[in-house]
This record gives structure tokens, sequence and C-alpha cells, in this order.
């Protein structure tokens, strides 16, 4: 998680927890639930976002590690060719 990312979830759940203190000294005991229950879902759809951009990024690593491990594979065949051929 970057510094930016890091300072914008801080306001952001600063932001929620003013907001859901405020509402919930003006608003009855139901209306507060129904606010808490608001804010669990965006939370939840939140961490569901976050989930599938790191399952993205995941995949993406995958291949490129693959990738990477086909690439040594050809430079070493290569090497034992050439080694091969000079003796």
């Amino acid at each position: 998680m970057t510094q930016r990312d890091r300072q914008k979830k801080g306001r952001a759940v600063a932001t929620r927890a003013t907001s859901r203190s405020a509402r919930s000294e003006a608003s009855s005991p139901a209306g507060a639930a129904l606010d808490a229950l608001g804010d669990l879902e965006r939370e939840r759809n939140e961490l569901r976002t976050r989930l599938a951009a790191a399952e993205a990024r995941i995949e993406l690593l995958e291949s490129q590690r693959v990738e990477v491990l086909n690439r040594i594979d050809w430079v070493i065949d290569s090497i034992h060719n050439v080694i091969e051929r000079g003796t």
C-alpha cells in the first residue's frame, strides 16, 4: 500500500467515524443500526474491490515469473550448446 493510499484511507476512516458518531447521537437505535449496516456494506464492497485488484496483480506477477523462468532456461540451454560446440 502506498503512502498516498494510507493517507486517503486514514482520512476516510476519520470521516466515517466522525459522521457515524454524529448520526448515531441524533438518530434512534434502529437508525444507528441501519447506519452501521450501511457502513459495513460499503466497507465490504471496498474490500471486494481491493481483493479483485490484488488477485489481478498476483496473476500478472505469476505470469511474469513464468516468463522470466523460461528466459533463464533458454539462456542456460544456449550456454550449454555453446560449451558443447566448443569442446
